[in-house]
């Protein structure tokens, strides 16, 4: 079992998109996160997820997530996987994410596409494959056709994914359930279909090894 594989075996279960706390002047306050770590470690959570939708990674310079992510990463102490999230606008800020990510020593990284424009697979695929040579790290990449033209091109785009061989898991990011069991029926065991949000009347065949979920990060008990 290779470093990749090792990782990815780690990153299962239910994994919280933290919030990034904020102070009343709009200034990342660092001094809630031991908190924020203590009660979701104590709570039973297998990793946690930094720098997505729900800790608005979006709307941040990429110094507030460079910052955000390295006291993530040394408030949990390798005690269990964190998983960066690097995805902007700007690949070039994307790149530097992920090459933050390895030096601060991350487990992982995530991204959605460069988002606004419609890119086509190749595209995606390519952006991917440079994202993950500026990481050397394990990559979960996103499915996620709100904001990815490839909606008509499923199995190119997993193709291509599967190609790049930091690619351990990919983020199920839509409520279609079908498209979700194409993805898992051509897809190899060794990797992870991770799944956002649950949705009610989820079969059990559906279901996969792992979820990153915005709800985990509040309502914890009463989410699992």
């Amino acid at each position: 079992m290779n470093s990749f594989d090792k990782t990815a075996s780690r990153i299962r279960g239910i994994i919280p998109a933290l919030y990034t706390p904020f102070d009343r002047d709009g200034n990342i306050n660092l001094k809630i996160l031991p908190k924020q770590i203590e009660f979701l470690s104590n709570a039973g959570c297998s990793g946690f997820f930094v720098g997505g939708s729900s800790g608005e990674g979006a709307l941040q310079s990429v110094r507030e997530r460079k910052m955000f992510a390295e006291a993530v990463i040394e408030e949990v102490n390798h005690r269990l996987p964190v998983i960066i999230h690097v995805g902007a606008m700007n690949p070039e800020d994307s790149y530097e994410l992920a090459g933050f990510s390895k030096k601060m020593g991350a487990d992982a990284i995530s991204s959605i596409v460069p988002y606004f424009y419609n890119y086509t697979v190749s595209e995606v695929v390519d952006y991917y494959r440079k994202l993950a040579s500026a990481a050397e790290l394990p990559l979960i990449v996103y499915y996620m056709p709100a904001i990815a033209n490839h909606n008509s091109c499923l199995e190119d785009f997993i193709n291509g994914i599967l190609s790049i061989p930091e690619v351990i898991g990919i983020k199920y990011t839509d409520s279609d359930l079908y498209r979700l069991q194409i993805i898992q029926n051509i897809t190899p065991k060794s990797i992870i279909v991770y799944r956002s949000q649950p949705a009610g009347g989820t079969s059990v065949r559906a279901r996969p090894p792992g979820q990153y979920a915005t709800t985990r990060a509040v309502a914890w008990r009463a989410s699992r």
